[in-house]
C-alpha cells in the first residue's frame, strides 16, 4: 500500500511538472463539500488540465482523501461574451486511509466558472468513485471549490 501511495504522488508531481511546462497556469484552492481540503489545478493545454487534492472526509471520521485527475474542458457549454463556463470530465485515481485503506478510480464531472479579470475559478462537481481496493465498492461524492492562480 505504501508503495502504491508513492508511486501516486511521485505521477501526480510528474503530471503536474508537464502541466507547469505548458505556462498555462497552475492554482490552489479549498474543496468544500465531501471531502473538505486543499486543491489544486494545472491547466496543460486550452481544454485539458490536471488537478488533485488532500482533503478529509466529514462523513467518514476525518479519512484522508488523495486523488489526482486529468480533465477535459468543453468550452462551448455556454456561449456569452465574456463568461466563460465550462462543463468538464475526466478520470483519475484517489487513495482514502482510515481504519481500512481503499484504492479507486475517480469519474469527475462539473462546472467551471473561470473569471476574466481575476485569476479565479469556481467549481462544483459530481464524482461517482469505484473502489478497487480491498473490496469492490461506489461512492459518490459532491463538492464546491475555488482554485486561485498564480
Amino acid at each position: 500500500m505504501k508503495k502504491f501511495f508513492l508511486v501516486l504522488i511521485i505521477l501526480v508531481l510528474f503530471f503536474a511538472g508537464i502541466a507547469a511546462a505548458e505556462n498555462r497556469g497552475l492554482g490552489f484552492g479549498l474543496i468544500i463539500g465531501e471531502p473538505c481540503g486543499f486543491s489544486f489545478k494545472n491547466w496543460t493545454g486550452s481544454k485539458t488540465a490536471v488537478s488533485g487534492g488532500v482533503a478529509w472526509s466529514i462523513v467518514h471520521s476525518g479519512s484522508l482523501h488523495l486523488h489526482a485527475d486529468y480533465l477535459l474542458h468543453n468550452h462551448r457549454l455556454v456561449q456569452v461574451p465574456d463568461v466563460k463556463l465550462f462543463l468538464y470530465y475526466g478520470v483519475g485515481g484517489r487513495i482514502k486511509t482510515k481504519h481500512q485503506d481503499r484504492i479507486g478510480l475517480r469519474f469527475p464531472v462539473g462546472l467551471c466558472y473561470v473569471f476574466e479579470k481575476i485569476p479565479l475559478d469556481v467549481y462544483l462537481d459530481i464524482v461517482p468513485l469505484l473502489d478497487l481496493t480491498p473490496d469492490l465498492g461506489t461512492e459518490l461524492m459532491i463538492g464546491f471549490g475555488f482554485i486561485y492562480y498564480f
